[in-house]
Protein backbone atom coordinates (compact mmCIF):
# COMPACT_ATOMS: atom_id res chain seq x y z
CA UNK A 1 0.00 0.00 0.00
CA UNK A 2 1.26 3.46 -0.79
CA UNK A 3 0.08 7.08 -0.80
CA UNK A 4 2.02 10.20 -1.77
CA UNK A 5 3.76 12.11 1.00
CA UNK A 6 2.12 15.49 0.25
CA UNK A 7 -1.41 14.38 1.28
CA UNK A 8 -3.29 16.54 3.81
CA UNK A 9 -5.82 14.02 5.14
CA UNK A 10 -5.89 10.22 5.25
CA UNK A 11 -7.81 8.35 2.58
CA UNK A 12 -10.50 6.30 4.35
CA UNK A 13 -9.52 2.87 3.01
CA UNK A 14 -6.61 1.42 1.06
CA UNK A 15 -8.72 -1.56 -0.08
CA UNK A 16 -12.49 -1.87 -0.41
CA UNK A 17 -14.16 -5.26 -0.69
CA UNK A 18 -17.82 -5.70 -1.68
CA UNK A 19 -19.90 -8.88 -2.19
CA UNK A 20 -16.78 -11.02 -2.39
CA UNK A 21 -15.67 -14.36 -0.99
CA UNK A 22 -12.50 -16.42 -0.84
CA UNK A 23 -10.28 -13.38 -1.25
CA UNK A 24 -6.73 -14.08 -0.09
CA UNK A 25 -4.35 -11.36 1.08
CA UNK A 26 -0.73 -12.28 1.80
CA UNK A 27 2.24 -10.26 3.11
CA UNK A 28 0.45 -6.91 3.19
CA UNK A 29 2.51 -3.87 4.27
CA UNK A 30 2.06 -0.11 4.08
CA UNK A 31 5.07 1.53 2.41
CA UNK A 32 3.74 5.07 2.49
CA UNK A 33 5.80 7.53 4.54
CA UNK A 34 2.96 10.05 4.40
CA UNK A 35 1.78 11.19 7.83
CA UNK A 36 -1.80 10.78 6.59
CA UNK A 37 -1.90 7.72 4.36
CA UNK A 38 -4.96 5.57 5.21
CA UNK A 39 -7.39 5.14 8.08
CA UNK A 40 -7.95 1.48 7.30
CA UNK A 41 -5.98 -1.07 5.36
CA UNK A 42 -9.21 -2.80 4.31
CA UNK A 43 -12.93 -2.12 4.51
CA UNK A 44 -15.55 -4.80 3.86
CA UNK A 45 -18.58 -2.78 2.75
CA UNK A 46 -20.88 -5.80 2.77
CA UNK A 47 -20.39 -6.52 6.47
CA UNK A 48 -19.26 -3.02 7.53
CA UNK A 49 -15.95 -4.30 8.90
CA UNK A 50 -12.67 -2.37 9.12
CA UNK A 51 -9.14 -3.73 9.35
CA UNK A 52 -6.72 -1.08 10.59
CA UNK A 53 -3.46 -3.03 10.77
CA UNK A 54 -0.85 -1.66 8.36
CA UNK A 55 0.96 -4.97 8.15
CA UNK A 56 -0.24 -8.59 8.28
CA UNK A 57 1.06 -11.89 6.96
CA UNK A 58 -2.21 -13.34 5.78
CA UNK A 59 -5.93 -12.68 5.66
CA UNK A 60 -8.69 -14.63 3.97
CA UNK A 61 -12.12 -13.10 3.46
CA UNK A 62 -14.57 -15.98 3.39
CA UNK A 63 -17.62 -13.89 2.56
CA UNK A 64 -19.56 -15.43 5.44
CA UNK A 65 -21.46 -13.28 7.91
CA UNK A 66 -19.15 -12.62 10.89
CA UNK A 67 -20.12 -14.34 14.12
CA UNK A 68 -20.98 -12.06 17.02
CA UNK A 69 -18.51 -12.32 19.89
CA UNK A 70 -19.42 -12.13 23.52
CA UNK A 71 -18.20 -8.89 25.10
CA UNK A 72 -15.26 -9.59 27.40
CA UNK A 73 -14.60 -7.81 30.66
CA UNK A 74 -11.76 -5.34 30.23
CA UNK A 75 -8.73 -5.59 32.54
CA UNK A 76 -8.15 -1.85 32.03
CA UNK A 77 -11.42 0.06 31.58
CA UNK A 78 -13.54 0.96 34.57
CA UNK A 79 -16.79 -0.95 34.95
CA UNK A 80 -19.57 0.73 32.99
CA UNK A 81 -17.17 3.09 31.24
CA UNK A 82 -18.69 4.85 28.25
CA UNK A 83 -17.07 6.88 25.52
CA UNK A 84 -18.09 10.53 25.68
CA UNK A 85 -17.52 12.89 22.77
CA UNK A 86 -16.28 16.27 23.97
CA UNK A 87 -15.56 18.15 20.74
CA UNK A 88 -15.39 17.59 17.00
CA UNK A 89 -15.23 19.23 13.61
CA UNK A 90 -11.44 19.47 13.39
CA UNK A 91 -9.63 19.03 10.10
CA UNK A 92 -6.58 17.16 11.36
CA UNK A 93 -5.32 17.46 14.93
CA UNK A 94 -2.01 16.35 16.45
CA UNK A 95 0.96 17.57 18.48
CA UNK A 96 -0.77 17.21 21.86
CA UNK A 97 0.81 18.29 25.15
CA UNK A 98 -0.35 19.27 28.64
CA UNK A 99 0.39 22.06 31.07
CA UNK A 100 1.07 21.82 34.81
CA UNK A 101 -2.65 21.97 35.65
CA UNK A 102 -3.50 19.06 33.38
CA UNK A 103 -5.12 21.02 30.55
CA UNK A 104 -4.61 19.50 27.11
CA UNK A 105 -3.28 21.54 24.18
CA UNK A 106 -3.24 20.41 20.55
CA UNK A 107 -2.88 21.72 17.01
CA UNK A 108 -5.17 21.70 13.99
CA UNK A 109 -2.27 22.29 11.61
CA UNK A 110 -4.26 22.75 8.41
CA UNK A 111 -6.24 25.57 10.05
CA UNK A 112 -3.13 26.90 11.86
CA UNK A 113 -4.96 26.84 15.18
CA UNK A 114 -3.87 25.86 18.69
CA UNK A 115 -6.61 24.66 21.06
CA UNK A 116 -6.83 24.05 24.81
CA UNK A 117 -9.18 21.63 26.53
CA UNK A 118 -9.72 22.69 30.15
CA UNK A 119 -10.12 19.79 32.55
CA UNK A 120 -11.71 22.01 35.21
CA UNK A 121 -14.28 23.80 33.04
CA UNK A 122 -14.61 21.01 30.44
CA UNK A 123 -14.48 23.63 27.71
CA UNK A 124 -12.50 23.99 24.51
CA UNK A 125 -10.72 27.29 23.89
CA UNK A 126 -8.95 28.60 20.82
CA UNK A 127 -5.54 29.78 22.08
CA UNK A 128 -3.99 31.05 18.84
CA UNK A 129 -4.95 31.11 15.16
CA UNK A 130 -2.02 33.14 13.85
CA UNK A 131 -0.71 31.98 10.44
CA UNK A 132 2.53 30.59 11.90
CA UNK A 133 2.11 26.94 10.80
CA UNK A 134 2.15 25.25 14.25
CA UNK A 135 2.78 21.49 14.21
CA UNK A 136 4.12 20.30 17.60
CA UNK A 137 3.70 21.64 21.14
CA UNK A 138 5.64 21.33 24.41
CA UNK A 139 5.75 23.18 27.73
CA UNK A 140 8.70 24.28 29.80
CA UNK A 141 8.49 24.44 33.60
CA UNK A 142 7.59 28.14 33.62
CA UNK A 143 4.49 27.53 31.48
CA UNK A 144 5.92 28.78 28.18
CA UNK A 145 4.35 26.92 25.27
CA UNK A 146 7.03 25.95 22.76
CA UNK A 147 5.76 25.54 19.19
CA UNK A 148 7.57 23.71 16.40
CA UNK A 149 6.50 25.30 13.12
CA UNK A 150 6.42 24.11 9.52
CA UNK A 151 7.15 27.66 8.35
CA UNK A 152 10.58 28.80 7.21
CA UNK A 153 13.82 27.07 8.12
CA UNK A 154 14.09 25.67 11.62
CA UNK A 155 11.28 27.73 13.15
CA UNK A 156 10.50 27.25 16.84
CA UNK A 157 8.72 29.93 18.85
CA UNK A 158 7.14 30.27 22.29
CA UNK A 159 4.46 32.26 24.12
CA UNK A 160 2.38 32.23 27.28
CA UNK A 161 -1.02 30.65 26.49
CA UNK A 162 -3.06 33.59 27.83
CA UNK A 163 -0.81 36.36 26.52
CA UNK A 164 -1.80 38.76 23.69
CA UNK A 165 -1.80 37.25 20.21
CA UNK A 166 1.23 39.20 19.04
CA UNK A 167 3.37 38.16 22.02
CA UNK A 168 5.72 35.62 20.41
CA UNK A 169 9.36 34.81 21.16
CA UNK A 170 11.42 33.25 18.38
CA UNK A 171 13.87 30.62 19.63
CA UNK A 172 17.21 30.31 17.85
CA UNK A 173 19.04 27.02 17.33
CA UNK A 174 22.26 26.60 19.29
CA UNK A 175 24.98 23.95 18.93
CA UNK A 176 24.25 20.77 20.83
CA UNK A 177 25.79 20.48 24.28
CA UNK A 178 25.10 18.46 27.44
CA UNK A 179 22.17 19.94 29.39
CA UNK A 180 22.28 18.22 32.81
CA UNK A 181 18.99 18.48 34.65
CA UNK A 182 17.08 19.84 31.66
CA UNK A 183 14.13 18.08 30.04
CA UNK A 184 14.50 16.93 26.44
CA UNK A 185 11.48 16.96 24.11
CA UNK A 186 11.71 14.08 21.63
CA UNK A 187 9.55 12.60 18.83
CA UNK A 188 7.66 9.49 19.90
CA UNK A 189 7.63 7.88 16.46
CA UNK A 190 9.84 7.75 13.38
CA UNK A 191 9.44 6.46 9.83
CA UNK A 192 12.52 5.08 8.11
CA UNK A 193 12.37 4.04 4.45
CA UNK A 194 15.88 2.65 4.78
CA UNK A 195 14.88 0.12 7.49
CA UNK A 196 17.67 1.41 9.71
CA UNK A 197 15.60 2.58 12.66
CA UNK A 198 17.92 1.61 15.51
CA UNK A 199 20.92 3.18 13.80
CA UNK A 200 19.21 6.39 12.64
CA UNK A 201 17.40 7.41 15.84
CA UNK A 202 20.52 6.92 17.97
CA UNK A 203 22.35 9.78 16.23
CA UNK A 204 23.32 12.95 18.07
CA UNK A 205 21.44 15.97 16.71
CA UNK A 206 23.66 18.99 15.89
CA UNK A 207 21.27 21.64 17.23
CA UNK A 208 19.04 22.36 20.22
CA UNK A 209 16.25 24.87 20.82
CA UNK A 210 16.22 25.94 24.47
CA UNK A 211 13.07 27.16 26.21
CA UNK A 212 12.81 30.72 27.61
CA UNK A 213 13.18 29.51 31.21
CA UNK A 214 16.24 27.35 30.30
CA UNK A 215 14.66 24.14 31.68
CA UNK A 216 13.65 22.41 28.45
CA UNK A 217 15.19 21.82 25.04
CA UNK A 218 14.32 20.31 21.68
CA UNK A 219 17.08 18.47 19.78
CA UNK A 220 16.90 19.10 16.03
CA UNK A 221 18.66 17.88 12.93
CA UNK A 222 20.41 19.79 10.18
CA UNK A 223 17.50 19.03 7.84
CA UNK A 224 15.05 20.89 10.09
CA UNK A 225 17.28 23.91 10.62
CA UNK A 226 17.96 24.30 6.88
CA UNK A 227 14.39 23.50 5.78
CA UNK A 228 15.38 20.55 3.61
CA UNK A 229 12.58 19.26 1.35
CA UNK A 230 11.63 15.69 0.49
CA UNK A 231 9.54 15.52 -2.70
CA UNK A 232 8.37 19.05 -1.96
CA UNK A 233 7.46 18.35 1.68
CA UNK A 234 9.23 18.59 5.03
CA UNK A 235 9.59 15.22 6.73
CA UNK A 236 11.97 16.16 9.54
CA UNK A 237 11.41 13.95 12.58
CA UNK A 238 10.20 16.84 14.76
CA UNK A 239 7.55 17.70 12.14
CA UNK A 240 6.42 14.31 10.90
CA UNK A 241 5.98 12.75 14.36
CA UNK A 242 2.44 12.51 15.72
CA UNK A 243 3.64 13.97 19.00
CA UNK A 244 6.60 14.87 21.20
CA UNK A 245 7.32 13.65 24.72
CA UNK A 246 9.39 15.03 27.62
CA UNK A 247 12.18 12.92 29.10
CA UNK A 248 15.02 13.48 31.56
CA UNK A 249 18.47 11.99 31.08
CA UNK A 250 18.59 8.47 32.48
CA UNK A 251 14.85 7.90 32.28
CA UNK A 252 13.40 5.12 30.16
CA UNK A 253 12.00 6.44 26.89
CA UNK A 254 9.67 4.60 24.52
CA UNK A 255 9.82 5.25 20.80
CA UNK A 256 7.95 3.59 17.95
CA UNK A 257 9.31 2.39 14.63
CA UNK A 258 6.25 3.25 12.57
CA UNK A 259 7.45 1.70 9.32
CA UNK A 260 8.32 -1.72 10.80
CA UNK A 261 5.67 -1.58 13.55
CA UNK A 262 7.90 -2.19 16.55
CA UNK A 263 8.32 -0.30 19.82
CA UNK A 264 11.63 0.15 21.61
CA UNK A 265 12.71 1.16 25.08
CA UNK A 266 15.77 3.41 25.16
CA UNK A 267 17.92 5.62 27.36
CA UNK A 268 18.39 9.33 26.74
CA UNK A 269 21.60 11.26 27.38
CA UNK A 270 21.82 14.76 28.84
CA UNK A 271 22.14 16.17 25.31
CA UNK A 272 18.93 14.44 24.20
CA UNK A 273 20.63 11.64 22.27
CA UNK A 274 18.84 8.28 22.30
CA UNK A 275 20.93 5.19 23.03
CA UNK A 276 20.72 1.57 24.21
CA UNK A 277 17.61 0.71 22.23
CA UNK A 278 15.97 -2.53 23.29
CA UNK A 279 12.96 -4.10 21.59
CA UNK A 280 9.98 -3.70 23.91
CA UNK A 281 7.05 -4.99 21.84
CA UNK A 282 6.43 -6.47 18.40
CA UNK A 283 3.81 -3.79 17.96
CA UNK A 284 4.45 -0.26 16.82
CA UNK A 285 2.62 2.54 15.19
CA UNK A 286 2.20 6.27 15.17
CA UNK A 287 2.63 7.02 18.87
CA UNK A 288 3.59 5.63 22.26
CA UNK A 289 3.48 6.87 25.86
CA UNK A 290 4.11 5.46 29.34
CA UNK A 291 2.27 6.31 32.55
CA UNK A 292 3.55 6.58 36.12
CA UNK A 293 2.64 2.94 36.75
CA UNK A 294 4.98 1.88 33.95
CA UNK A 295 2.21 0.77 31.60
CA UNK A 296 2.85 1.58 27.94
CA UNK A 297 0.20 2.73 25.46
CA UNK A 298 0.76 2.24 21.74
CA UNK A 299 -1.54 3.93 19.23
CA UNK A 300 -1.68 2.17 15.88
CA UNK A 301 -5.21 2.65 14.55
CA UNK A 302 -6.38 1.29 17.87
CA UNK A 303 -4.88 1.29 21.36
CA UNK A 304 -2.62 -1.47 22.67
CA UNK A 305 -1.74 -1.46 26.38
CA UNK A 306 1.36 -3.24 27.70
CA UNK A 307 2.66 -3.77 31.21
CA UNK A 308 6.28 -2.80 32.05
CA UNK A 309 7.51 -6.30 31.15
CA UNK A 310 6.17 -6.00 27.60
CA UNK A 311 3.10 -8.23 28.03
CA UNK A 312 -0.03 -6.98 26.30
CA UNK A 313 -2.83 -6.53 28.83
CA UNK A 314 -5.46 -4.73 26.80
CA UNK A 315 -6.57 -3.99 23.27
CA UNK A 316 -9.06 -1.22 22.73
CA UNK A 317 -10.67 -0.55 19.37
CA UNK A 318 -11.88 3.04 19.25
CA UNK A 319 -14.83 4.26 17.20
CA UNK A 320 -12.46 5.79 14.65
CA UNK A 321 -8.88 5.03 13.73
CA UNK A 322 -6.69 6.49 16.47
CA UNK A 323 -3.06 7.37 15.85
CA UNK A 324 -1.54 9.22 18.80
CA UNK A 325 -1.44 8.88 22.56
CA UNK A 326 -0.32 11.02 25.49
CA UNK A 327 -0.45 10.78 29.28
CA UNK A 328 -1.21 13.70 31.57
CA UNK A 329 -2.47 14.80 35.01
CA UNK A 330 0.31 13.13 37.00
CA UNK A 331 0.17 10.16 34.68
CA UNK A 332 -3.49 9.45 35.34
CA UNK A 333 -5.22 10.58 32.14
CA UNK A 334 -4.74 9.33 28.59
CA UNK A 335 -5.23 11.26 25.36
CA UNK A 336 -5.30 9.83 21.88
CA UNK A 337 -5.46 11.62 18.51
CA UNK A 338 -5.92 12.68 15.67
CA UNK A 339 -8.06 13.62 13.50
CA UNK A 340 -11.53 15.09 13.84
CA UNK A 341 -13.02 14.45 17.29
CA UNK A 342 -12.21 14.32 21.00
CA UNK A 343 -13.52 11.63 23.38
CA UNK A 344 -13.09 10.55 27.03
CA UNK A 345 -13.82 7.45 29.07
CA UNK A 346 -12.82 5.99 32.46
CA UNK A 347 -10.05 3.53 33.21
CA UNK A 348 -9.69 1.52 36.42
CA UNK A 349 -6.41 -0.28 37.12
CA UNK A 350 -7.64 -2.05 40.25
CA UNK A 351 -8.91 -4.62 37.77
CA UNK A 352 -5.31 -5.30 36.73
CA UNK A 353 -5.04 -7.67 39.70
CA UNK A 354 -7.08 -10.18 37.69
CA UNK A 355 -4.39 -10.35 35.00
CA UNK A 356 -1.65 -12.87 35.90
CA UNK A 357 1.01 -11.12 33.81
CA UNK A 358 0.38 -7.72 35.42
CA UNK A 359 1.03 -6.33 38.86
CA UNK A 360 -1.94 -5.02 40.83
CA UNK A 361 -2.40 -1.25 40.90
CA UNK A 362 -4.24 0.93 43.38
CA UNK A 363 -4.98 3.95 41.21
CA UNK A 364 -8.27 4.77 39.50
CA UNK A 365 -7.74 6.52 36.17
CA UNK A 366 -10.49 9.03 35.58
CA UNK A 367 -9.98 10.09 32.00
CA UNK A 368 -9.13 8.78 28.59
CA UNK A 369 -9.35 10.94 25.48
CA UNK A 370 -9.27 10.09 21.81
CA UNK A 371 -9.10 12.01 18.55
CA UNK A 372 -10.03 9.45 15.88
CA UNK A 373 -9.15 10.05 12.26
CA UNK A 374 -11.82 11.27 9.88
CA UNK A 375 -13.55 8.45 7.99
Amino acid sequence: MYRVVSSYQPFPNAIRVTNSKNIHFRNVHCYSDSKVSFDNALFDTTHNLELRQREFAWLTISGNVPQARAKQSSPVLAQGAKVEKLAGGFFSISGGTVDASGDLYFVDAKRQTIYRWSVASRQLDKIRDSPLDPVQLAFDKAGDLMVISYAGNGTVYSFKPDSPGDDVTLLDPVPTAPRPGLTAILPVNHWRNENNFTESVAVRKPYQFISPDRTTFIPAGQDFVTGELYYGSKLHDVLRAFGMAPVLAGQAFYVSDESEEKTYQAQVGDDGTISTLKLFAEQGGESVAADTEGDVYIAAGQIFVYDPAGHRIEYYRSAGATFAVAVWRQGRTRALHPHSSFFVFDRDTDKRAMNPVSRASRNVFTGFAAFPRVC
